[in-house]
């Protein structure tokens, strides 16, 4: 029996449920909300529960908690999750997109990164502490991203001192490496056809080629619009 608190936490729940076929050995997760402790803990779970199935991560999220964003992304790359971007990952959404081997995202779809923010009202030493482990948080999303995508360290350290965002639409995407694989079309034809629910798994997808790139200049790639985000302690 469900306790009065897990009711109310389910009836707030964003993400759908997994979908999960036996048949063909494949499911899929989603992370259509913030990234919280909830939702991180909610999303692992389901995962973890779901071995031996090859799993996609769908993700539609403006970012939240770093912690908690770490934790997906390292259950991402430890179990080989595919993910694919519907409509938007910012922030950490961004790093666990980065975190896979195999990564998509639709076409209209759109990509932030930004550095670190946080919120803390304290003595000027207790600062100096913090962001010293801010600084070695900040290495590990730069490792994640530098690691997996045609993205250099000079180009995130640009950006960690912008004060913008850098928005990454489809093909600033598919040029920079952060996505392996896209869609292949299908041709329509006149003839009527049975429709089934897409599970989109790399099977479906095609590899993309890019040529590998060094000292890239990224800068036709920055983005100039301010941002809103009114984050707290420790998030993307």
């Amino acid at each position: 029996m469900q306790t009065i608190t897990q009711e109310v936490r389910q009836i707030n729940r964003l993400s759908p449920e997994p979908t999960v076929d036996e048949e063909k050995g494949t499911a899929i997760v989603y992370l259509y909300e913030d990234i919280t402790e909830e939702s991180s803990s909610r999303l692992i779970g389901e995962i973890e529960k779901l071995a031996g199935f090859s799993v996609q991560l769908k993700l539609k999220t403006y970012g939240g908690n770093l912690d908690d964003t770490l934790a997906i992304a390292d259950v991402v790359k430890e179990q080989g999750i595919q993910v694919h971007v519907n409509g938007y990952a910012n922030s950490g959404g961004f790093i666990i997109l980065c975190a896979a081997d195999i990564r998509t995202m639709s076409p209209n779809s759109t990509l932030m990164y930004h550095d670190i923010t946080y919120g803390y009202m304290e003595k000027v030493a207790k600062h100096e502490i913090h962001m010293k482990e801010l600084k070695r948080r900040r290495q590990l999303v730069h490792n994640i991203i530098t690691s997996n995508t045609h993205i250099s360290q000079e180009t995130l350290e640009e950006h960690d001192r912008s004060t913008h965002e850098w928005y990454l639409g489809f093909e600033d995407a598919e040029s920079l490496g952060v996505i392996t694989h896209k869609l292949i079309t299908k041709e329509v034809t006149e003839e009527p056809m049975e429709m089934e629910p897409e599970t989109y798994m790399v099977k479906e997808y095609e590899e993309i080629s890019v040529p590998e790139m060094k000292n890239m200049d990224d800068s036709e790639y920055n983005n100039t619009d301010e941002g809103t985000d009114d984050d707290t302690t420790d998030v993307m």
